[in-house]
């Protein structure tokens, strides 16, 4: 009987670290109505809605499950909508440079978050 006590004094501890050490990753989703400012396309994307965090990196930057938020892309011209709303101003640039056949080629190719930083 005292064996396996003495079991329990060692094993509480170490099973309390792995328990402890192991935290849930919460992130929740939700499909959005979306309107693309070019083309006026309606569509529907999923948009995360909460993610926990735990720390954060080096660079200040939440650590966390989900480390890369997607971007919502118009599925016809592959806008990427990195802004609540574009001015008239950013739309006539936008709308010059998503139909080049240079942008629509990359996204055969590479990510949102590439795009996001390409220029024509």
């Amino acid at each position: 009987m005292d064996l396996d006590i003495q079991k329990c004094r060692l094993l509480t501890p170490i099973l309390v670290i792995a328990l402890w050490s192991n935290t849930a990753a919460a992130t929740t989703h939700f499909e959005e109505s979306f309107t693309c400012p070019i083309g006026s396309e309606e569509f529907k994307a999923n948009v995360v809605m909460s993610s926990s965090t735990r720390g954060q990196r080096p660079d200040g930057r939440p650590n966390s499950s989900f480390p890369v938020y997607p971007i919502v892309e118009c599925p016809a011209n592959g806008l990427l909508l990195i802004k609540e709303a574009f001015t008239e101003d950013e739309l006539a640039v936008l709308a010059v440079a998503i139909a080049s056949a240079e942008y629509q080629s990359l996204r055969e190719t590479d990510t949102p978050h590439y795009r996001v930083y390409w220029r024509d």
